[in-house]
């Protein structure tokens, strides 16, 4: 018995307009999810990234901002909504952001740093509805 990582790429989540998110996507990840339960794997964690085969995103120090961590987190949220139903899910690995959006939001008075991303981090997102999950760091 393991412990499994699925990748999860925000392009693949939701489409090109905000909250515009790719249903058949998500429900061939869950279907995929529910297969791994009569298999040998005892729990899953989704490690939600960026962009796949789109290059260095965070190269590009000007598009950290507190909307792009917002619509990912957002993202990734619905994501779990889709996903509720599968027990092995043990929670999420922990966006390389974090570090990112906590300088962000260092330097901002309390209103805006409220306004953004739920008012906290990503794992705070998923705080009211999902505090069953676990968040580990890669």
């Amino acid at each position: 018995m393991g412990i499994a990582v699925y990748t999860v790429f925000w392009n693949d989540v939701e489409g090109a307009a905000p909250e515009e998110y790719n249903e058949a996507f998500l429900a061939s990840l869950r279907e995929d999810l529910k297969k791994e339960e009569s298999g040998c794997i005892k729990s899953i964690y989704i490690e939600p990234r960026f962009y796949s085969g789109k290059g260095d995103f965070w190269a590009c120090a000007e598009k950290q901002t507190a909307e792009l961590f917002n619509a990912f987190t957002v993202a990734m949220v619905h994501t779990a909504r889709r996903l509720k139903d599968c027990t092995l899910i043990a929670g999420f690995v922990l966006p390389d952001f974090e570090k990112d959006w906590n300088a962000l939001i260092a330097g901002k008075d309390d209103e805006e740093a409220q306004c953004a991303l739920y008012g906290g981090s990503f794992k705070e997102a998923f705080a009211k509805k999902y505090s069953h999950y676990e968040f580990i760091s890669r």
